[in-house]
């Protein structure tokens, strides 16, 4: 069903009336689908952030043994 009048596309999708993003004929997520986006991206910047926290732990380590080394041989 079309509303001429908001632009939009309305059809039922899994017994809900949704509307449609006019241009990919998808569902607009609802209030509870961008919650939960958001929580999921949230966890996933959480997760990149803990990476590189550790990547950066792990070159400064290296950095300090390359230092050490360097001490020894010069």
């Amino acid at each position: 069903m079309r509303s001429p009048l908001l632009g939009l596309e309305l059809a039922v999708v899994d017994d809900w009336l949704r509307v449609l993003d006019p241009e990919t004929g998808e569902p607009v997520p609802n209030a509870d689908e961008e919650h939960l986006a958001l929580l999921t991206a949230r966890a996933r910047i959480d997760q990149a952030e803990a990476r590189a926290a550790a990547a950066e732990r792990a070159m400064q380590a290296a950095l300090a043994e390359l230092a050490r080394l360097r001490a020894e041989q010069g």
